[in-house]
């Protein structure tokens, strides 16, 4: 009996050893959501800002361009979908297309930056924050532009 109370805790440990690497950082908690649920639009939406934050830009702008490429499937849940809630398809998209534009501007692609601004202004009219850095993108092109 005491070598099975043993080895059930042994058994324990290595779980909770493997299963804390998971959560080792936000970006692995995010992988760890996604590998569950690979459709859960939020997860990979935060997996993006994760990696952003950890200065991988480049995987960042990938995953927003994945959340972004599957709004042509859902146009009518978006239609559908009038309630910003945090959950929504909606605001997620709304997101994706703001954190991306973003993260263009902060890469000098400012083309890119005002494009993803457009389109999140789309689903989302009157977002103040977005608005604010739209036209902080149109003023840096504008300077661009003088000699």
């Amino acid at each position: 009996l005491g070598s099975m109370v043993l080895l059930l805790a042994l058994l324990l440990a290595v779980s909770t050893f493997l299963r804390n690497r998971e959560y080792s950082s936000e970006v692995a908690i995010w992988r760890s959501v996604l590998a569950v649920c690979p459709d859960n639009v939020r997860a990979r939406n935060d997996l993006a800002v994760s990696l952003s934050e950890a200065g991988q830009r480049r995987e960042a702008l990938r995953e927003y361009s994945a959340i972004i490429q599957q709004r042509g499937l859902i146009v009518d849940t978006l239609q559908a979908d009038a309630v910003y809630d945090n959950n929504s398809l909606r605001m997620n998209v709304f997101r994706a297309y703001a954190n991306r534009g973003l993260l263009h501007q902060e890469l000098g692609h400012l083309a890119d930056a005002e494009r993803d601004y457009r389109a999140a202004l789309e689903l989302r009219p009157g977002a103040e924050s977005v608005i604010y850095k739209l036209e902080h993108v149109r003023r840096l092109k504008m300077r661009e532009r003088q000699p």
